[in-house]
């Protein structure tokens, strides 16, 4: 773990919770609500990102198991990290992954709010014991973009969060 590390996953949380309450103002109709027949509703992008998150959490518990099998992190790792984050800030559209594109159609703030704590709670503890000799290995494999270090992880999931906060944001917007 380093300070690095701290930071990033202070600011995710941070933004997490901002979102959370956000959408916590929301009633069971209008966080399920989907506006448009092809898009996903509030609940639908919040589940998208727990799911995301949550089977982000899986793999690197599995590549730490065995850290001798991790590449290390170069400048490559770096491209492929702003190549995401570029897609992330863009109006580009790129389909979810299989796996995390199986959203309900219904859910809830309770269930939400669970998802978030687990996955938080789950990544604070990955990263308190993350061990600083593998701060440049890619430990994470991205679905688009490939091998990425685990500060670049955090940070992907902070961009991911803030690309559907948008989302979020409008949807709300159209709601009222």
């Amino acid at each position: 773990m380093t300070q690095q590390h701290i930071e990033a996953f202070n600011k995710l949380k941070n933004n997490y919770t901002n979102l959370l309450e956000l959408v916590s103002i929301l009633n069971v109709n209008q966080l399920n609500n989907n506006l448009e027949a092809d898009k996903w509703s509030c609940g639908q992008i919040m589940e998208h990102l727990q799911m995301s998150f949550g089977f982000t959490i899986l793999y690197l518990n599995k590549k730490i198991s065995q850290p001798e099998l991790i590449p290390v992190a170069g400048f490559k790792s770096t491209l492929r990290y702003l190549l995401i984050k570029f897609v992330l800030n863009s109006p580009i559209k790129v389909k979810a992954p299989k796996g995390v594109d199986n959203v309900p159609e219904v859910t809830t703030i309770e269930q939400i709010k669970q998802g978030v704590n687990k996955n938080l709670q789950a990544l604070e503890e990955f990263i308190n014991r993350y061990p600083v000799e593998l701060n440049q290995k890619a430990i994470f494999k991205h679905p688009l973009a490939g091998r990425i270090n685990l500060y670049q992880t955090i940070q992907f999931l902070n961009d991911h969060l803030m690309h559907h906060d948008r989302q979020i944001r409008q949807i709300i917007s159209k709601l009222h």
